[in-house]
């Protein structure tokens, strides 16, 4: 990865210090609210480790993050000697480790670059720190950055694209090493997550209407810049073809069935409805935290009868996150074009078009990675409009209202609550560890359960590292098995017997009603009733009680359980 020599002058070295202290401040003082599938891609490395590549499901080579599984598998074997006597011969937490320290060393990258692109448009220093420190402490980096997950790297690599091409834009030489430099940047950007290919052609137009206005596009400029791009795009388009075809052809993926059959595998079941609702809470996440209010926003637009929200309660929440962010979007809209940097604009919405798209159509908008694809390009937009602030101008502090807040949102959410509900969580888990046998499951309500967000958010605690309790959530709304969660609980629990483990229930699945605080919207997905849980579980047989009202139950291996897991699996959901 190549990066100019400018940056690194005495005129900014200063600049490129202060956010260099921003940023590992920041560090210290957050932890992220979910390592999400940072243990999938240890688990992936480490069977690849012991078995090598499988047809049969083995998931190293997966098509949505081709490179990554394959880079922790890497990291992990040159990291051994280092990592080994630290976490007790535990691998997934050694490979997990690898690739949260490149994350934190790309993250820190991506906040020099996206300082370097903000000082290039902005006329004074301070205004490009504050674009940096947003940039730094945006709900979806500082979630990421701690983690083994691409998205953050990938981002790294489109922000070094741009900051080239930007070089070369502004009039640096237009040499070999930088253009192929950016083309294999935006290549392993696709390489690492396959959605950064929408926001490849937003940085190109970024690159070819850098500091310009797009309407004289057939000037000497334009063909100047043209010509410096078109490498770009060979460079991006052999690297990333090349090491596709070198992944689908020894494995067999050589018709249009199996590759369709391989990147629906990417979608990792996600089947939501009313995405255009959805994306009323999940575009704003993508700047801010949101914490609990997009669940009760949830609960408000989809009539919970559990956890009723009237309209005076939600404006009394964190609506004004919401109306702050899309409001703060439209006066970036109107900065942009008023003050004639259309170019960065419209670099913007080739960028984000794409991504918005993508998120309605084919995936889900809910998640705030979903739009971090924009990122190289919002930023530097920000920067534009921010430039020359004055507190005179309505605009500009309206934006600046918008980094303030979402620098104080998001550091209290990954800092201050970031171990909201731990205690309780540690206690449950104690219970059951205490009578918890050899290759035994617990069954949980969801994946939102705290017990589960413990495990997730902290796998480097002690109880983690002597070895965490295999967890079965039988809801994960807006997946397809949500249609079919009665047979896959069923195939669960036979599976485990089979195994010679046990099957431990949450007693919340028997319960006559949803507490609030166990985050269950009704009709959020309108495959499952909470009625049809209690319904079901109370038909099976229990046994070993432990852990009080909040606690788990043993499900019984009877004959009776028998009978009715069988049906379970040939009905279906019921």
């Amino acid at each position: 990865m190549v990066v100019t020599i400018s940056m690194w002058t005495r005129r900014n070295l200063f600049g490129v210090l202060v956010v260099a202290l921003a940023y590992w401040v920041v560090i210290l003082a957050t932890s992220p609210a979910s390592y999400s599938d940072t243990s999938a891609y240890a688990s992936a490395a480490v069977g690849y480790e012991d078995h090598g590549f499988s047809e049969n499901g083995n998931p190293f080579w997966e098509f949505g993050h081709v490179l990554w599984r394959p880079a922790a598998w890497v990291l992990w074997r040159a990291g051994k000697p280092l990592l080994q006597p630290h976490f007790a011969g535990n691998r997934l937490l050694e490979v997990s480790a690898a690739l949260v320290v490149l994350n934190l060393i790309l993250g820190f990258l991506a906040a020099l670059l996206v300082y370097g692109l903000a000082r290039k448009l902005t006329a004074r220093t301070w205004e490009a720190w504050v674009v940096a420190l947003v940039f730094i402490c945006a709900n979806p980096i500082l979630n990421y950055v701690q983690t083994g997950m691409a998205y953050v790297p990938g981002l790294a690599c489109q922000c070094a694209a741009l900051y080239l091409l930007a070089g070369v834009a502004e009039g640096a030489p237009a040499t070999r090493s930088r253009l192929w430099g950016a083309g294999v940047c935006l290549a392993l950007s696709v390489l690492l997550w396959f959605p950064y290919v929408l926001s490849c052609p937003g940085i190109l137009a970024a690159a070819l209407f850098w500091k310009r206005d797009p309407s004289p596009w057939r000037d000497e400029e334009a063909r100047r810049r043209i010509r410096f791009l078109v490498p770009v795009v060979v460079v991006a388009a052999l690297v990333v073809g090349l090491v596709y075809a070198s992944i689908m052809l020894p494995n067999g993926i050589t018709t249009l069935g199996k590759t369709r059959a391989w990147v629906a595998t990417a979608g990792h079941g996600w089947s939501q409805d009313r995405t255009l609702l959805r994306l009323g809470t999940g575009l704003p996440r993508a700047l801010m935290d949101l914490g609990n209010d997009g669940l009760i926003l949830k609960r408000f637009l989809f009539r919970d009868p559990y956890a009723p929200v009237s309209a005076a309660g939600l404006l009394r929440l964190g609506l004004w996150k919401v109306v702050l962010v899309y409001f703060s979007l439209m006066v970036l809209v109107y900065r942009l074009w008023r003050t004639r940097q259309r170019g960065i604009l419209l670099a913007l919405v080739i960028a984000a078009l794409p991504v918005l798209l993508f998120a309605l159509l084919l995936f889900e908008p809910g998640s705030p990675e979903r739009f971090m694809p924009v990122f190289p390009v919002l930023f530097p937009a920000f920067a534009a409009a921010f430039a020359g602030f004055s507190l005179r101008d309505w605009s500009k502090s309206v934006l600046a209202l918008l980094f303030v807040s979402i620098v104080a949102a998001n550091l209290g959410s990954y800092g201050l609550d970031a171990h909201r509900g731990d205690r309780s969580a540690i206690e449950r888990i104690t219970v059951l560890q205490e009578h918890f046998t050899p290759n035994s499951v617990v069954v949980l309500l969801s994946y939102r359960d705290q017990m589960s967000r413990f495990f997730d958010r902290h796998p480097f605690d002690p109880i983690n590292v002597r070895g965490g309790l295999p967890l079965y959530a039988v809801i994960t709304a807006g997946t397809a098995g949500t249609a079919t969660w009665a047979s896959e609980f069923a195939n669960c629990v036979l599976e485990t017997w089979k195994a010679g483990g046990e099957v431990w229930l949450s007693k919340r699945l028997l319960s006559a009603r949803p507490k609030p605080d166990w985050n269950w919207v009704e009709s959020e997905d309108r495959r499952i009733a909470w009625v049809s849980l209690p319904r079901f579980f109370h038909q099976l047989d229990t046994g070993a009680d432990v852990g009080g009202d909040d606690g788990f139950l043993r499900l019984e291996r009877s004959e009776h359980n028998g009978r009715i897991l069988l049906s379970a699996l040939a009905g279906g959901a019921r």
